[in-house]
């Protein structure tokens, strides 16, 4: 047993301890102090809130003198200072923060009035924990395991109600209409608006005996921290980029203009512009043992930021032209579903997407390899109380875990993790109660290649957990839900 009255006075590999035997007053003293300890174990099993072991975790600690077992160098601490906010971005004040080290040091502090607090001396990777709201209005302990960084920020969703909506801008877009070699709606037209804070899509169909074609957009402003008002949004200079093609693709034709005060646009004479050779979009699926829907895209990245759907099919392949627009990227993005049981609320749900990135709109073939979701680890629908936690397999990366109590309609926990595990004794650790006996489903939500740390960047965008992913690069994500009993 080590802790603060077990302090080792004799070490063979360390000579200046042995003259620092304990006078025979100090060995009462620490007599008295043992027996007290094991008189009170059962009375209570909290962790402290002052720096302390908190018991075995799932890793090596409490090493003599902060060195490493080999008798190696003691291990580096991290003064930390965490920053705590909501997710319009605002700092939360007067909130417990537990946090226990690598050596199961735990502290616990409040934010102060900036919603920051400071964690001294811990040894990385550790663990957080952020009490849920004292008002009761946020019943969801957040939690981050594995963070190294000095400096994290964590972002915890604090709205009472829905947030209100975002500003919004009508336009109204005249065009006429580019050559359609079919009668009937076959032919079609996408338009899309961008401007500081805020972007559109509309788009509509054709045919041979149309003249005209109307597109209407709604413009909507981004929400979250520093989102502009209706006037704002109005008195933005907005550009509307307008491309028009037949469904076999043959044949594009494209125009952009500035949107005037009012809204209205056009008519517009769209432009031919000359498009590549046929290429090939597919993706593979995450395995082959289900079945899998399907949805397929490829998108045209203007340099502005607005974004011209070119193709969507709901199956996993098909061939196009890519229209040559000046400065254009191409962005294709797949995703596949499947769902082990419709009927049962405790069924497993799988969602697998996977995008490729900005690319040239030249390339001439774009394969995307969706990724496997999470399976669990056990063989069957139970999980005891007692027992060391729930595991699963899936992708390398950094996931968001949501317990979920189905038969008292709560979340138990939000969990950021690097690991594919959730352990109930880290969790105790960190003050999180096991479950209560019962029906439950975990949601398991994974960045591939994301990281605990990067969840935690002060420089990622103000969202609720999860946060958004930059499609722009290359990137995959999964999504699972399955079901499990707790047994008492």
């Amino acid at each position: 047993m080590k802790g603060a009255f077990m302090t080792p006075v004799f070490d063979a590999k360390r000579p200046d301890l042995r003259r620092a035997w304990p006078s025979r007053t100090a060995c009462l003293f620490l007599l008295g102090q043992l027996s007290f300890t094991l008189a009170c174990a059962g009375d209570d099993t909290r962790p402290s809130s002052s720096a302390s072991a908190v018991g075995s975790r799932d890793r090596a600690s409490n090493d003599v003198g902060g060195a490493l077992p080999d008798g190696g160098s003691p291990r580096p601490t991290l003064d930390v200072q965490l920053l705590l906010r909501n997710d319009d971005g605002e700092p939360i004040v007067g909130r417990p923060v537990v946090a226990v080290d690598s050596r199961d040091k735990h502290l616990e502090v409040m934010t102060d009035e900036t919603g920051s607090l400071f964690f001294m001396g811990l040894s990385p990777p550790y663990d957080v924990a952020v009490a849920p709201a004292p008002s009761g209005s946020v019943v969801t302990p957040v939690v981050f395991v594995g963070l190294t960084r000095p400096d994290p920020r964590i972002v915890v969703s604090e709205r009472l109600e829905p947030a209100a909506p975002s500003p919004v801008r009508r336009l109204h877009v005249e065009v006429a209409a580019p050559p359609c070699p079919v009668a009937g709606e076959s032919c079609w037209v996408v338009a899309t608006s961008t401007s500081s804070s805020g972007t559109g899509h509309g788009a509509a169909w054709y045919g041979a005996e149309s003249t005209q074609v109307v597109v209407d957009l709604t413009h909507v402003a981004s929400s979250g921290p520093g989102s502009s008002s209706e006037a704002a949004l109005l008195a933005e200079p907005t550009e509307v980029h307008v491309l028009a093609g037949e469904e076999l693709g043959s044949g594009f034709w494209y125009a952009r203009a500035s949107a005037p005060t009012d809204g209205n646009l056009g008519p517009l004479t769209l432009d031919l512009v000359e498009a590549t050779e046929p290429a090939v979009f597919a993706t593979r699926p995450p395995d082959t043992e289900r079945f899998w829907n399907w949805r397929l895209e490829a998108w045209l990245a203007m340099p502005d930021g607005g974004r011209l759907l070119l193709r969507r099919a709901w199956w996993p392949s098909f061939a196009a032209r890519v229209p040559l627009l000046p400065g254009a990227l191409l962005e294709v993005r797949a995703s596949a579903e499947t769902s082990d049981d419709d009927h049962s609320p405790m069924g497993a749900r799988r969602v697998a997407e996977v995008w490729s990135g900005a690319l040239p709109l030249a390339t001439p073939n774009v394969v995307l390899e969706a990724p496997r979701t999470a399976v669990s680890t056990r063989a069957g629908t139970n999980v005891s109380r007692r027992g060391p936690g729930i595991g699963w397999t899936g992708p390398d990366g950094v996931s968001t875990v949501v317990l979920v109590d189905l038969q008292r309609g709560l979340q138990r926990f939000r969990l950021v993790t690097a690991e594919r595990e959730v352990s109930l004794r880290r969790l105790e650790a960190l003050g999180i109660p096991r479950p209560d006996p019962g029906q439950h489903a975990l949601d398991i939500e994974t960045q591939v290649h994301g990281t605990v740390d990067g969840v935690a960047d002060v420089t990622a965008p103000i969202e609720p957990l999860p946060s958004s992913l930059d499609q722009r690069e290359p990137g995959a994500s999964t999504y699972t839900r399955f079901g499990f009993v707790v047994t008492p």
